[in-house]
């Protein structure tokens, strides 16, 4: 009965962790972004346009940018975007 109480309770906590998972990723993802346009928190907005690639909003320009696959992620292309 201990046994299975204690593997009830690590399940709960790894389906915790996994759960919170793409919030961390997505924290990373803002961090990167930050560092890599000298930018806070509030001066901008992305979101995905596809697999790959992100759109990201700086005051009046837009950029095409792409992510790192490997840790610690970083921008690792950018592109800008012409208005239309």
């Amino acid at each position: 009965m201990i046994i299975l109480s204690g593997l009830f309770i690590l399940g709960i906590v790894g389906g915790y962790q996994l759960a919170t998972l793409p919030k961390l990723i997505e924290m990373k993802q803002h961090k990167a972004i930050q560092n890599h346009f000298n930018v806070k928190g509030n001066e901008y907005t992305y979101y995905q346009e596809d697999s790959e690639n992100y759109i990201l909003s700086l005051e009046d320009t837009e950029y095409r940018i792409k992510f790192s696959k490997n840790t610690p992620l970083k921008v690792v292309f950018t592109e800008i975007l012409e208005p239309m």
